[in-house]
Order: structure tokens, then sequence, then C-alpha cells
């Protein structure tokens, strides 16, 4: 053999020993610190403490809920005009939930404009659904839709003996 592939030779001999006793001093390494792992004594916080998932999952362990707490609360608002919400926070949906503009020009005391709300209810409470998600055929759930018009009329008819209709802004 030439001068040239003995050095050659010798080198990369060296250079396999090296890297064999320098891999095996990094796995013994490896296993003494890997017997000194201990499990987490807490669980993991993998969002900050306003995060609304944070939140969640801390009252999930108080909050027992039964079949009528699955269905989503639903509210229809008449007479707003507008409603800012720019100091609006998604992790905190309960605050600053935004400041609603009511449109002055609005009034229920017309018949047509009562008549028309409880149409609405109407259309609401019974508004058909053939979705999966959908029980008794319908959008709502029969006998969960509260029509405030319908409960004042009711009200007022008994304290005052009249509908709602029989009353004018002259009164």
């Amino acid at each position: 053999l030439s001068t040239m592939e003995q050095t050659t030779q010798g080198g990369t001999r060296w250079f396999a020993i090296l890297t064999v006793v320098s891999l095996t001093a990094y796995g013994i390494f490896s296993c003494v610190a890997a017997s000194r792992l201990t499990p987490p004594t807490e669980a993991e916080q993998w969002f900050p403490d306003n995060h609304l998932y944070t939140r969640a999952l801390e009252s999930m362990d108080k909050f027992l809920t039964g079949d009528d707490d699955s269905y989503a609360l639903f509210k229809v608002v008449y007479g707003m005009k507008s409603l800012d919400r720019s100091d609006y926070d998604i992790y905190i949906p309960g605050e600053n939930r935004g400041e609603t503009t009511y449109d002055k020009s609005f009034d229920l005391q017309p018949a047509d404009a009562q008549n028309a709300f409880l149409d609405a209810c109407d259309t609401i409470r019974n508004y058909p659904c053939k979705e999966k998600g959908c029980q008794f055929g319908l959008l709502i759930r029969p006998n969960t839709t509260v029509c405030f018009l319908e409960e004042f009329q009711s009200w007022h008819s008994s304290t005052y003996n009249q509908t709602t209709y029989d009353c004018s802004a002259d009164e």
C-alpha cells in the first residue's frame, strides 16, 4: 500500500473509534439523565389563565348539566339600531358585550306591529326542521319559546281589563 492509502485508512479508523466512543458516552449520559426523570406534579398549562379554554376546563369540574342544558339559548332582539363591540374581548365573553343603540322609531303599540311580533313568535315556535339534531320535527323544542308580548298581553288584560290593541299614546 502506498503511504497515502495507509494515512487515509489510519485516519478513518481513528475517526470510527472516536465516533463509537462518543456515541457510547452520550448513550450512557442519556440513560443516567432519563433515570432521574420524574412525572410532572401538576398538569401542563398550555394557555394563559385568562384564556377561554383554561376557564372552561376549570369550570367543568363544578358544572353539572342535564338534557335541557345541551340546547343553546336563543334570543331575538327587536328595536336595535347598532351594536358597538370595539371593547369586546373574545377571551372574556361575559364582559364588555358591546354598547347597544336602540332605534327610537321602533314602536310596538300599533296593532300591525304587535301582530307582526306575534307572527314572528309563532314562526319561531313552529319552524320545521328535518335535520338529525332536531327533535319533534321542529327547530325549537315544544313549550320552550317565551314570547314576551304574549305574556305582556295576558298580564295587561287581567290587570286593566282591556287588550293592548286598545291602548293609545294619548292615555
